[in-house]
């Protein structure tokens, strides 16, 4: 008598996406569970190819099944980018393949209910155009046409206000890859912080007009957490120099009352 066992490997996760007009800057933490107790050190950003990147949160075998969508049923996405007709066009097929997936499992009377991926899609097209596109589980496709940015994960509610509030501060239009590869880095650091199911380890990707798609490596990464740690430790400082300021003003002796 045999037993077949099922593992799905679940990414909880945490991946960003800001674009601006000098391109897009991809970033995650390294975190999977089995959705139990063992963890996993996994990719959760991919290279379709030079003009387009994907990032996945939810169960990573499935990721790697839209993967090769993407790869040879969107390849005139690549040159051109998606419009709202073809995000509409992939958003179906990934439809039909989450229905599959969610009958299989119903007919083997599985435990774990299948709950699909989020995904978000970078692109630059042959006019040097980026786009975004992220999709949830439900199979809405949300394009993203101007600057801005887009997260996935478990982390998504505590770090949305993080980064609206630098981004406030600043010209996103004309922010360079760098800046953003910082702000990305800073955002994955401080959702590892604060939400347990977010793993340790970056991964980062870039996607320019001039090189494309490009992963970077170990030394990079370090030199961008270097920068990052910095940039915490003068927000520390600005705290407290606020706070002794604050104090003393409390402490300071209100003026006597002319009694005159």
């Amino acid at each position: 008598m045999f037993t077949t066992l099922w593992i799905w490997v679940v990414a909880v996760t945490f991946v960003i996406a800001i674009k601006s007009k000098e391109g897009i800057v991809f970033a995650s933490d390294m975190q999977a569970t089995d959705g139990y107790d063992l963890k996993y050190r996994t990719k959760k950003i991919f290279s379709i190819n030079d003009r387009m990147l994907a990032g996945f949160s939810g169960e990573i075998w499935f990721s790697k099944r839209l993967i090769e969508v993407l790869k040879t049923e969107f390849v005139k996405e690549s040159e051109e980018g998606f419009d709202q007709f073809s995000a509409e066009r992939l958003a179906n097929k990934i439809g039909v393949k989450v229905s599959d997936e969610t009958n299989l499992r119903q007919s083997l009377k599985t435990e774990k209910e299948f709950s699909g991926v989020d995904m978000i899609i970078a692109t630059v097209n042959r006019h040097g155009e980026f786009g975004l596109l992220t999709m949830d589980s439900s199979c809405i496709p949300d394009l993203e046409y101007e600057s801005g940015f887009s997260c996935l994960g478990n982390a998504d509610h505590v770090i949305h206000p993080f980064i609206r509030s630098v981004l406030e501060k600043t010209e996103l239009d004309n922010m360079s890859l760098k800046d953003m590869e910082i702000i990305a880095c800073r955002a994955v650091i401080e959702a590892s912080k604060w939400v347990d199911s977010v793993g340790e380890g970056i991964d980062m990707w870039s996607l320019s007009k001039e090189k494309g798609a490009v992963h970077l490596g170990t030394d990079e990464i370090n030199s961008i957490i270097k920068i990052v740690e910095d940039w915490k430790e003068l927000d520390r400082r600005s705290f407290n120099s606020i706070r002794n300021t604050n104090s003393l003003l409390r402490t300071r002796p209100e003026p006597q009352k002319n009694t005159m």
